[in-house]
């Protein structure tokens, strides 16, 4: 959506991604394309609403930006990875109702274990948290049901939506507002087993939870990632989250769509700790070999080449423009 700002349904229904900055200005397509081309992350967003400039005067200013676009015949579309579990936030300060909109809320959710295992990933390994301890603390995260109630009595709210985050996430929001959008080529990819392994053993590569430029930036330049993303979810651990979570999950049934509810049912991920017998735990940290080394070591240079080609591909179209503009 960064890349494809502009966006518009088949009755005429305009819509536009945008982000807000710090003088609670949104951001037109042409920032939000330019932002996402220089970002690492390769898309632009929102940042948290919780940082010292977004104080009431911001928030105000940002409701005239708003209005502006709907007076322009445009909805505007704004995310923000942790807003799903940031509600509370919008509850104390009132926030859709000081920007004068009615939101209509997207959440994109995974079954539970999956995305447990992917969070230790993304952000329990670089804060030195056993996968144990940091699931046990963020368990609430996978709670969909009580996120989607919440959700749906913050003020301002028109209406939620739970979708399924286990395909291409930006064609199927394309297929909710029935636009078009090209085709994602896969963003956001988890890095597998060998690069993982390797920023674990060298942190200086990935200080923190929040460092996660690097992954984007080895993802987006890798043609084969090698073995997926370890396991680190022992099967006792799989049963207990299950145990936990399957009140909620039936509850969550009855929240969404039939379709939704179905796919759902169906999917054994989100019932059945044995959907998960062939995924053996790994442990924490794996000792490496000679041939995970190996492998990590030819795809990182083989996706150096194709970066040294591309730069030296933009040189070329570069120094041509120079040229012909005299």
């Amino acid at each position: 959506m960064s890349l494809s700002p502009r966006m518009s349904d088949g009755d005429g229904r305009r819509y536009r991604y945008t982000f807000y900055d710090r003088s609670g200005n949104l951001a037109g397509p042409d920032r939000v394309y330019l932002q996402a081309l220089s970002s690492p992350w390769d898309y632009a967003a929102c940042t948290g609403l919780e940082t010292p400039q977004f104080n009431d005067e911001t928030l105000d200013r940002l409701s005239k930006s708003f209005s502006s676009a709907l007076e322009a015949g445009y909805t505007p579309i704004l995310s923000n990875e942790h807003w799903l579990v940031g509600f509370q936030d919008f509850v104390d300060r009132e926030i859709l109702l000081r920007w004068g909109v009615r939101a209509r809320v997207v959440m994109y959710v995974r079954p539970p274990v999956d995305w447990l295992n992917s969070g230790w990933w993304q952000w329990g390994v670089w804060q030195n948290q056993s996968p144990q301890h940091w699931m046990s603390q963020n368990l609430y995260k996978v709670e969909w049901d009580q996120l989607f109630e919440h959700w749906s009595k913050v003020p301002g709210v028109s209406r939620v939506d739970l979708r399924l985050g286990t395909s291409d996430v930006v064609q199927d929001f394309a297929e909710l507002l029935s636009v078009e959008l090209p085709n994602s080529g896969g963003l956001n990819k988890s890095l597998g087993a060998d690069i993982l392994r390797l920023m674990q053993r060298n942190r200086e590569l990935r200080p923190g939870p929040h460092n996660s430029a690097i992954d984007f930036t080895v993802s987006r330049w890798l043609e084969e990632s090698g073995p997926p993303q370890p396991w680190v979810v022992s099967a006792e651990q799989v049963r207990a989250y299950l145990s936990h979570l399957r009140p909620g999950i039936t509850q969550l049934l009855n929240l969404v769509q039939p379709e939704i509810a179905e796919r759902i049912r169906s999917d054994a991920r989100w019932w059945d700790p044995h959907a998960y017998d062939d995924r053996l735990s790994e442990g924490t940290v794996a000792t490496p070999t000679i041939a995970s080394a190996d492998r990590a070591a030819v795809a990182l240079a083989k996706a150096l080449v194709r970066s040294d080609a591309e730069v030296r591909k933009l040189r070329v179209e570069l120094m041509r423009s120079r040229i012909q503009s005299g």
